[in-house]
């Protein structure tokens, strides 16, 4: 007979779940056969429990409880969770507060350490590295994280000795989550203190998205529900250069079930790109900008409510005509905002009806700052009343009033919302 009691919790919920947990086993019966039974009665009652502590909480995605979510979207490229916030039961964004490690070769390690002993990782792809080492092969990866943020072995009670490489994993494979997207699966055994590291690797245009724990051998499957569970929880922005996109596009095994219809094209001799990703795309040439390798697109997929029903999909679009920010595009899906929101997003839902000032197409130069803006509203095709794109560029050093609105107008006239 076995008996244990315990709280189940996830780190993105409010609540516990008080858990009992029973079972017995026929004797005789030889140890690893009896561990292996019990094993598996307990993690077939943990995956039960963990389903209905998540039933439990708000409404994830229906509901008076998402309110917040659904006006959100991911503003960086580093992943951030959906999660319920302990003091008003509502479900929100988090913002959380990374840490940076510079990479040789324009590359960068991003890292932040949650409850649960959940690490979250966001790696920018050095410039020499191709693109499927750095998303799909889970030793570099690693290897990665390890030469850049010490880890230590302990030896004869205090002698520590740093690790910088746990080897090939011992196990690989893939998990595709509840948005459609493709993560690899990679577990390494440790030996030598029966542990095991988890590792999910989420592949974008610029690096991938990496979610990972350390934990005891045995709680290996516990830990692989929660991971899982956590990934249907990312919001994960996808950005890269112009030259990043077209090899994620050529990885085609990557491109998630929400992207099933995007199309991106880089041509730096013509210094033109054509992206489409239904319901819009985008065709623009160096009368817009001087576009270059080192020109971006960073799209913001999100839950949104279109027509009154639930969308996933691309909420923002900014295009960079360089690294430095010297010149940028914006194109944003604004919502009309929910009376819970307050009245401040309300007041701009109502400028952006009216057109007000920036985006009612007069260019704007500041002398002082050296540069120059301007904006508009793009009606859609199909229009909806409680939908409103707004178009914003904005560049340095430009010549005068009338080139900006010539770029805008150029912009406008590659550009297509059909809802």
């Amino acid at each position: 007979m076995a008996y244990k009691k315990s709280y189940l919790e996830h780190f993105i919920l409010a609540n516990k779940f008080y858990n009992i947990f029973e079972t017995a086993v026929p004797l005789p019966a030889v140890y690893t056969e009896a561990r292996s039974k019990l094993r598996e009665a307990y993690v077939k009652k943990y995956n039960t429990s963990m389903s209905s502590l998540f039933d439990e909480a708000p409404d994830y995605l229906t509901g008076p409880n998402n309110v917040y979510l659904l006006s959100n979207f991911p503003s960086s490229n580093f992943p951030e969770v959906s999660f319920v916030d302990f003091n008003d039961n509502n479900w929100k964004l988090t913002n959380l507060n990374k840490k940076s490690y510079p990479l040789d070769d324009n590359g960068q390690l991003m890292h932040v350490h949650v409850s649960g002993g959940i690490n979250f990782y966001k790696i920018k792809r050095p410039t020499t590295v191709p693109a499927e080492k750095i998303c799909a092969e889970p030793k570099y990866i690693m290897d990665l994280i390890l030469q850049n943020i010490r880890t230590d072995r302990t030896l004869w009670g205090s002698d520590k000795y740093r690790i910088l490489s746990y080897g090939e994993p011992s196990s690989t494979g893939q998990f595709k989550d509840a948005l459609g997207r493709t993560w690899l699966t990679s577990y390494w055994m440790i030996d030598f203190n029966d542990e095991v590291v988890i590792m999910y690797i989420l592949p974008l245009p610029n690096g991938p998205a990496i979610l990972s724990t350390r934990q005891d051998s045995a709680d290996l499957q516990d830990y692989e529900w929660d991971l899982r569970k956590t990934c249907d929880h990312i919001f994960a922005a996808y950005d890269g250069t112009f030259e990043e996109w077209n090899n994620f596009i050529a990885l085609k095994k990557y491109i998630p079930d929400f992207f099933k219809d995007l199309h991106f094209e880089w041509k730096s001799e013509a210094q033109s790109f054509s992206f489409s990703c239904e319901p819009m795309s985008i065709n623009a040439g160096a009368e817009v900008f001087e576009w270059a390798n080192d020109s971006g697109m960073f799209l913001a997929p999100t839950w949104y409510k279109q027509n009154n029903k639930l969308e996933y999909g691309i909420r923002k679009v900014v295009l960079n005509m360089d690294q430095r920010g010297k010149g940028y595009v914006i194109l944003y899906r604004n919502i009309k905002p929910d009376p819970k929101l307050g009245s401040n997003a309300m007041e701009n839902w109502n400028d952006l009806m009216t057109e007000k000032f920036p985006f009612d197409g007069t260019p704007a130069i500041s002398v002082k700052d050296n540069s120059g803006s301007v904006g508009a509203i793009i009606k859609a095709k199909q229009p909806d009343a409680d939908t409103l794109h707004s178009l914003y560029m904005s560049m340095d050093n430009p010549q005068n009033e009338e080139n900006l609105s010539q770029r805008l107008d150029a912009l406008r006239q590659g550009l297509t919302i059909n809802r």
